[in-house]
């Protein structure tokens, strides 16, 4: 198998630059975590040192999240043949960085007077054998994606004719498996292992893993062959203006995305602690936020219906995609309204109005915006069959199935979870499955297809 450097090599180059970073911060706030563990020990300077602890935990989260999309940029770099080791590395890291992620939620809410891991205490409130079986579990995923990644690594770079230094590729390789054995030890009840011992492993193994990335990246080129000049015949700039929309439409929905997760953890950290008058602000707040996201969404949407070509096809979908997506953001207007009113009114009556009509309101918010996505995605299949990119046209196909049959599926969940009894948790896993896979998807399919857009426009993508 031959890689390019010039091809792969920028690319690359530029995926590990992010995963050095990520690693970096990783190893500072794990660094910086051993040392107020050892205060705190030492010193019995628990309080304020909990809090620091939590600084350090959101740190190494920081870094686990950039490391992820720098092997994932890497992978992606590379060729369809190192596509599986790429693919089962950032599987398995991304398994510890949801391990992680709880753990951090825990330590929060902790803080806050409450503990979340009460929810997986057994009768006698000990929830130690689910802390273990988590914990161990993610450091386990850790160290086989990591080990996966180095081969990933050396494999890459052997192919390009500068391969990592054996020392320094087995050292680190044989660092990230002794970090297996310790969770081993600790969920069998083996040895003790000192934490000296213990700390230095995890401390070793992330600066030879920093050190393989950093030598690999340094044999990568900088920048790839000279552009072709560009065929000014095809290119055609009306492309252009689209395809910058969809680049905002795609922005939109993932800073929505992530205003969700943050509202639902603090919404969980807000309703450990009890405090009512929190939970209401938060539900505001993030009803807000929501509605504000949603501008953004929409004005992307509007833009790309408004500045197609006038004869291209895809432009009747993507106005009618467009108009619906007015109507869905004054129904979630008026869903908002409601949540503010009745958390901000304290009034009995409007609780009540809240309960009553809020599930309607959001219910034909989410049938209209189920068809708006529908019509966006027929806008999407025919611009993309009318610049030729077929293979784009075709994703949309498993799309506009899935996205109706998922909402039956919700559908039924919400409407017989009670008397389905065992049934309802395999329909709702497979639920939460296939919403996850279509909301990837159907990001990737908005990146791509402005970003081919741009290309067509002879923008850089």
């Amino acid at each position: 198998m031959l890689i390019d450097g010039g091809v792969h090599g920028p690319a690359a180059r530029e995926g590990l630059g992010r995963w050095v970073r990520g690693v970096a911060f990783q190893l500072g706030g794990g660094v910086a975590s051993i040392a107020v563990h050892e205060v705190m020990a030492a010193f019995e300077l628990w309080e304020v040192g909990s809090w620091i602890s939590m600084l350090c935990r959101l740190v190494i989260l920081a870094g686990g999240f950039i490391a992820l999309g720098g092997l994932r940029a890497y992978g992606r770099a590379l060729p369809a043949a190192l596509g599986g080791l790429a693919k089962g590395a950032v599987a398995l890291v991304s398994l510890d960085l949801a391990v992680d992620l709880l753990f951090t939620v825990n330590h929060a809410s902790s803080l806050a007077g409450a503990h979340l891991m009460d929810l997986f205490a057994d009768p006698v409130g000990d929830y130690t054998t689910f802390l273990d079986v988590v914990g161990s579990t993610g450091q386990l995923a850790r160290g086989v994606g990591i080990g996966l990644a180095l081969l990933l690594v050396q494999r890459a770079a052997s192919a390009l004719g500068a391969p990592v230094p054996d020392g320094l590729f087995w050292g680190a390789l044989g660092a990230t498996g002794a970090r297996l054995l310790l969770p081993l030890l600790r969920f069998l009840d083996g040895p003790s292992v000192p934490s000296v011992v213990y700390w230095g492993l995890f401390v070793a193994a992330d600066v030879l893993l920093l050190l393989v990335l950093r030598a690999h990246r340094e044999s990568l080129p900088a920048e790839g062959p000279a552009p072709a000049e560009t065929n000014a015949e095809l290119a055609d700039p009306a492309w252009a203006a689209p395809g910058r929309a969809l680049a905002l439409y795609h922005r939109g929905i993932v800073i929505q995305l992530l205003v969700s997760v943050l509202g639902g953890l603090l919404g969980v950290l807000a309703g450990a602690s009890r405090n009512i008058e929190l939970v209401k602000g938060i539900m505001v707040l993030v009803a807000v936020g929501t509605m504000l996201v949603q501008l953004v969404i929409l004005t992307g949407a509007l833009r790309y219906a408004r500045q197609l070509p006038e004869l291209a096809p895809g432009k009747g979908a993507a106005q009618l995609g467009g108009t619906l997506l007015v109507i869905t953001f004054l129904v979630n207007v008026g869903a908002t309204v409601l949540i503010v009113r009745a958390f901000g009114s304290g009034r009995l009556r409007h609780l009540f109005d809240l309960q009553d009509q809020l599930p309607w309101v959001q219910g034909a918010g989410q049938a209209l915006g189920l068809f708006a996505l529908l019509a966006l995605l027929v806008s999407f299949g025919e611009v993309a069959g009318h610049i030729e990119r077929h293979d784009l046209a075709e994703r949309t196909g498993g799309l506009k199935v899935a996205l109706p049959v998922l909402a039956i599926l919700g559908l039924v969940f919400k409407a017989g979870a009670a008397e389905l009894g065992v049934a309802a948790l395999a329909l709702g896993l497979v639920f939460l499955v296939g919403a996850l896979w279509a909301l990837i998807a159907y990001l990737k399919l908005v990146r791509d297809v402005g970003g081919a857009l741009r290309e067509r426009a002879g923008l850089p993508t």
